[in-house]
């Protein structure tokens, strides 16, 4: 059992190791997370974002605004993909990050993370992701939407030749034209606009905030 004492008002962020557990065994668990109190008094206390991590916490310095943290989505979003004849099953979760297998046979095919009402992003001056290809050379296009929907015609993107070995790639939101960064929909967009098949990977997608360093 680990203690937590001392609340304050404000929200506070706690990480336990699961070693801090020896009595259980993690191969058998029926109660994820349980809150006990000991205490003769009444009091009311909040909780949110409750959640399991293979590896270490995401960065929490402040220059950066995590997405996807390996392949774990964030609170509050979510991933889609969609083809021109309405394929949906090639996305896959590979336990360290996302897998897209982009159909073939399609004019376009879009994998997308969403929320459902928009968010502010004008504080933010880059987005960064880790990506690989298959085999190297796959053509990916990049977006960022402010009107929620699968469809990726009339948004902006841009154009990333992708490697075979994990790179870690910033894109400045200034070459995003015609975008309302107040009103974010879809912060990420993957879509490729040609007939031929092609597997890529992605990780870690996050923004990086303006005059940070």
């Amino acid at each position: 059992m680990a203690r937590v004492s001392n609340l304050n008002t404000g929200w506070q962020t706690y990480q336990f190791s699961l070693e801090s557990f020896p009595e259980i065994d993690l191969k058998r668990l029926r109660v994820i997370t349980k809150f006990l109190f000991f205490s003769n008094k009444s009091q009311t206390i909040d909780f949110r974002n409750l959640r399991f991590y293979t590896s270490e916490l995401p960065d929490t310095n402040e220059y950066e605004y995590y997405i996807v943290f390996g392949n774990n989505l964030m609170n509050g979003y979510s991933v889609g993909c969609n083809s021109a004849d309405s394929l949906k099953n090639w996305i896959e979760d590979k336990y360290a990050y996302w897998e897209m297998n982009f159909p073939p046979d399609q004019l376009w095919a879009t994998l997308f993370l969403s929320k459902d009402e928009p968010e502010d992003f004008s504080m933010f001056e880059a987005v960064s992701f880790e990506i690989k290809g298959k085999n190297g050379g796959e053509k990916v296009h990049v977006g960022i939407n402010d009107i929620l929907g699968e469809d990726p015609g009339g948004r902006s993107f841009v154009q990333w030749t992708v490697s075979n070995n994990w790179e870690q790639v910033n894109i400045p939101l200034s070459w995003f034209k015609g975008v309302n960064l107040n009103s974010i929909y879809i912060p990420v967009q993957f879509v490729i606009f040609n007939t031929e098949g092609q597997t890529i990977y992605f990780r870690n997608v996050r923004y990086i905030y303006r005059n940070k360093s």
